[in-house]
């Protein structure tokens, strides 16, 4: 049996919370109590709540860009694994972007994280040591599109299929992925 890092315990009490309540009404008391900490130890891992949110969703970016590490088509099967994700945590998502300034910050916050987790799984492929401004500006503008599109069609705002939105993002971002290779 693994044993969880304290990071891991306080996500994974968060996500309980959140569960029966709105994220927007959640404390760190709320989190830390539901897990048997401290809000001092809470403090010493995330500067606050957001900064919790943004530390999951990084922690499941990495996790499924791992998986990929030593397939060539790595790309396609990592929005495929994000897509389906994204079906799983539903829930959660929703609760997020509707509880929070949601639709505006998170959002932002996913394509920063996800840029910068892309652009790092794209130099240590290519042997680069930089991405050019342009290619960086060109997959910042794919990737706030692809979570906007994500997180609309988690919200159900955008009525096609898993499927879709997996050819979409995967299509629309393989030229400038592949280009940089």
């Amino acid at each position: 049996m693994e044993k969880k890092t304290t990071e891991e315990i306080l996500a994974e009490s968060f996500r309980e919370v959140s569960a029966k309540k709105a994220v927007n009404r959640i404390t760190v008391k709320d989190i830390v109590s539901n897990c048997g900490m401290s809000p001092t130890t809470f403090y010493r891992y995330y500067r606050d709540k957001e900064d919790l949110i943004a530390q999951i969703y990084e922690r499941k970016c990495r996790e499924i860009l791992a998986r990929y590490k030593d397939s060539p088509d790595w790309w396609e099967e990592t929005v495929r694994e994000w897509v389906d994700a994204g079906v799983q945590n539903r829930y959660f998502l929703m609760n997020l972007l509707t509880n929070t300034s949601g639709f505006e910050s998170l959002p932002k916050q996913m394509s920063e994280i996800s840029v910068r987790l892309v652009e790092d799984e794209i130099l240590a492929r290519s042997g680069r040591d930089s991405i050019p401004e342009k290619d960086h500006l060109k997959f910042s503008l794919h990737a706030a599109g692809a979570v906007r599109l994500m997180c609309a069609w988690v919200l159900g705002k955008v009525s096609v299929t898993q499927e879709l939105v997996t050819e979409i993002i995967a299509e629309t971002g393989a030229p400038l992925v592949y280009a940089l290779l």
